[in-house]
């Protein structure tokens, strides 16, 4: 057998034209899911850091009104503090 691939004629040049095309239509969305993830990974560490500057305050919040630690409260629609009503068993 010889080493040589077969050879089976030309390809049309508009079908290499439309691979070429598509193929780099798939390289640039390929880039381009690749600045949406970094701007994704970028949009959830600001979430994170919210998300725990808003827990820093709440904390530093209750301390300052002397809600024992550990205490379910919430913020009331008239901003003062309350306690968050605990179901009883029965």
């Amino acid at each position: 057998m010889s080493d040589t691939p077969s050879t089976y004629g030309q390809v049309d040049n508009k079908v290499l034209n439309a691979v070429s095309r598509l193929k780099a239509r798939v390289r640039d969305l390929t880039s381009e899911v690749g600045r949406v993830e970094v701007h994704k990974s970028r949009l959830l560490a600001e979430i994170e850091h919210l998300d725990a500057e808003a827990a820093r305050l709440l904390t530093e919040e209750a301390r300052r009104l002397g809600v024992p630690e550990g205490t379910p409260w919430r913020i009331g629609e008239s901003g003062h503090a309350e306690a968050v009503p605990q179901p009883t068993g029965g």
